[in-house]
């Protein structure tokens, strides 16, 4: 069923119409709707038996637990088809101070951790061909000089304008590689990370943390404009419940 989880053709139009034209219903909108319920390939029959509740769900869930691609070489980690969510259960270590009742770190073991691989964001962005045109892969310095006779100063904004941008770029351009090897161009690509709670619903107060990903060969103007997408999800961080496994001393 190419429609799945939706039963047939008319239900999918449907879903489509629902999660796409926003929260907010307009003209262009109630125009859609019309366009889709009097379209000749609509059989509203075929909506009499969709359990919209289980398709919901479905769709609210983030697909199945994938397990981590098993690396040969560089060929195959670049190739490697592991661009999707995968789920995992990690283990970190908590610090606790003196006045708990068991003081030192202890591990908690997080299940349902859902995240993203860095490299399938990495190469989801570069084989974007509308990204690549706006990226920075070149440093340079950036400097100003107020007047004739007056030193210039160095100017601060951008990371491939920034001295630690390009000294990383030059150590990487005098690795020594073998002659018979790779002979693609080298670049340094700069990831930044950001992470924020996010309201999952319109009532109540259920939250997520997401770990936000941005790259920092682009310009900050273009990072900061919304409508512009430049921000992955990279990870979704769960509120840990400290009570759960250790007492206070009081």
């Amino acid at each position: 069923n190419p429609f799945h989880p939706y039963l047939n053709e008319s239900s999918w139009h449907i879903g489509d119409w629902y999660w796409n034209e926003g929260t907010q219903k307009s003209k262009q909108s109630f125009k859609s709707l019309v366009g889709i319920i009097t379209s000749a390939d609509f059989q509203s029959e075929d909506l009499h038996h969709t359990n919209w509740v289980v398709i919901n769900r479905q769709l609210g869930s983030l697909g199945p637990i994938l397990e981590p691609p098993q690396i040969t070489s560089n060929t195959e980690e670049w190739q490697a088809e592991d661009s999707g969510w995968m789920r995992r259960s990690i283990t970190i270590s908590v610090p606790f101070p003196q006045r708990f009742l068991h003081p030192g770190p202890k591990n908690y073991t997080i299940s349902n951790f859902y995240h993203w691989s860095l490299l399938s964001i990495i190469r989801k962005t570069l084989s974007d061909p509308a990204r690549c045109r706006s990226f920075h892969f070149e440093p340079y310095l950036l400097r100003w000089q107020h007047s004739r006779g007056v030193n210039d100063i160095g100017v601060y904004g951008e990371i491939f304008s920034s001295q630690a941008f390009i000294t990383a770029h030059r150590e990487l351009q005098d690795i020594q590689l073998d002659p018979t090897g790779c002979s693609l161009l080298r670049r340094i690509v700069t990831l930044m990370f950001w992470s924020d709670a996010t309201q999952l619903t319109f009532f109540g107060d259920a939250k997520l943390w997401l770990l936000y990903v941005y790259f920092g060969n682009e310009l900050k103007y273009q990072r900061c404009t919304p409508t512009a997408n430049l921000c992955s999800h990279a990870a979704y961080f769960q509120t840990i419940c400290v009570s759960c496994f250790m007492t206070i001393q009081i």
